[in-house]
């Protein structure tokens, strides 16, 4: 068989629409009321945690949404357990009222180290706080940790959507609220006129805060009703055709895309490998799964595929074109056989 391309789908599974749900402030409603949604619908969450708080009361000055209990770890190492992810909101979710007097180096780097040890894994992602005032500041220091992976920022006046070659400095993500007409929320983005045909494509990273059934803010949280009428509708405007991630997988998945390259190490009638090579990746990133879109000069048949963990099934998607998502690392191999 003689294959004529490999191409490296843009997401997994070549999905034509990414899917991630960020829940800010790491609050014990989030396990209550978010988590049994997120479940029903198969849609892993990232929670968004205030580093110096956890296990207790929310105390950040000027805050509107104090006293509400923030998850401890257990909690969110449980999240953890079932396919969630965490992202560091900072030490202390300091106040703007003078940036000059924030302490980047707790807000950023001690708070990265406190949830890696209270975790007992890295917590790749910072959610910037306020981002406006104060994000070329929050990317500047987080770029220079050597944990980070990427930061998500806010999408008030400006991108709302993540396209396949985002930044993953500047993860854009829209606001998730009760109030569904509110400022800075695009219509084509609310739920009641959502636009499916404009996210083709990119990756919409939805944020809210408090899940609550008497929502305090509804500028910013949301009831369970309106979570899952969400997430109801990218199920039934989507199907399998959505990538539904939490955004540490979506940031390693495009790591390792824009890293690896591939090629046919051997060919015959009836077989050929592909060798996969990735290098140059971040530390903390050493393999994940990929997937590969591979064109053939004439119809291969039925396909064996054999990845690095063993058997792999095929989806045929087009004529002549296979799609395979296995296991890839640096040095991996692909083997594939008339079956």
């Amino acid at each position: 068989m003689r294959i004529t391309s490999i191409d490296v789908a843009p997401w997994k599974e070549d999905a034509a629409f990414v899917y991630s749900v960020v829940f800010d402030e790491g609050t014990i409603d989030c396990l209550a009321n978010a988590f049994p949604l997120a479940q029903q619908y198969h849609i892993p969450g990232d929670v968004a945690v205030v580093a110096g708080q956890l296990g207790e009361k929310r105390h950040v000055e000027r805050s509107s949404l104090n006293d509400y209990f923030h998850m401890g770890p257990e909690h969110l190492k449980f999240l953890l357990s079932q396919g969630w992810s965490i992202s560091n909101h900072s030490y202390s979710h300091p106040p703007l009222r003078d940036p000059s007097r924030i302490d980047y180096a707790q807000e950023i780097v001690e708070s990265y180290h406190i949830l890696e040890q209270a975790l007992g894994q890295p917590v790749p992602i910072f959610s910037s706080w306020n981002s406006f005032e104060v994000y070329d500041t929050v990317r500047a220091w987080v770029a220079r940790v050597p944990g980070y992976l990427g930061l998500t920022r806010a999408s008030n006046d400006a991108e709302h959507t993540n396209a396949p070659d985002f930044d993953p400095f500047s993860i854009w993500r829209n606001r998730l609220s009760e109030d569904d007409e509110i400022e800075f929320l695009p219509e084509w983005l609310s739920r009641g006129g959502f636009e499916p045909e404009r996210v083709q494509g990119q990756w919409l990273v939805d944020v809210t805060h408090l899940v609550m059934y008497k929502v305090p803010q509804g500028h910013k949280c949301i009831s369970p009703r309106a979570l899952e009428e969400r997430f109801d509708q990218m199920r039934t405007l989507f199907g399998d055709r959505m990538w539904a991630a939490n955004p540490d997988d979506v940031v390693r998945y495009a790591y390792l895309r824009r890293h690896c390259a591939t090629r046919v190490s051997q060919e015959s009638e009836d077989h050929a490998t592909i060798a996969v090579e990735i290098p140059d990746l971040p530390p903390q990133i050493e393999e994940g799964e990929l997937t590969l879109v591979v064109s053939f000069a004439e119809d291969p048949g039925p396909l064996q595929v054999q990845g690095p963990d063993g058997n792999v099934s095929p989806v045929a998607v087009g004529e002549r074109r296979v799609r395979i998502t296995c296991r890839a690392f640096d040095g991996a191999e692909i083997a594939l056989a008339r079956g």
